[in-house]
């Protein structure tokens, strides 16, 4: 069994433009967070989520894989990104981690 590294965890938050609020969804391991996106696009969106010139569209609901500074790595810089996917197919994907 390997060992999972609990300074670097990477957050996913669901956004629902009815709440108008993200709610925090899932802390990952990098290997958890890697298996969640690998076959998903994922959009940097900046440093600041809430000022980002790329915001998502508030009419949709998404989810944000936020990394903070120092958890960053040679694939991921620190910041907020957008999964392409809908909460229910993300949701099934950290359904499947579980298993």
């Amino acid at each position: 069994m390997q060992e999972i590294s609990y300074d670097c965890m990477p957050n996913i938050y669901f956004y629902q433009h009815r709440a108008n609020h993200g709610v925090l969804r899932a802390v990952l391991s990098w290997e958890q967070a890697n298996q969640v996106v690998s076959t998903r696009t994922c959009f940097y969106m900046g440093d600041r989520f809430r000022d980002s010139p790329e915001q998502a569209d508030r009419s949709q609901d998404f989810a944000v894989l936020s990394i903070e500074e120092g958890e960053s790595n040679q694939e991921w810089q620190a910041g907020f990104y957008r999964l392409d996917a809908s909460l229910t197919e993300l949701n099934e994907a950290l359904r499947q981690l579980s298993l």
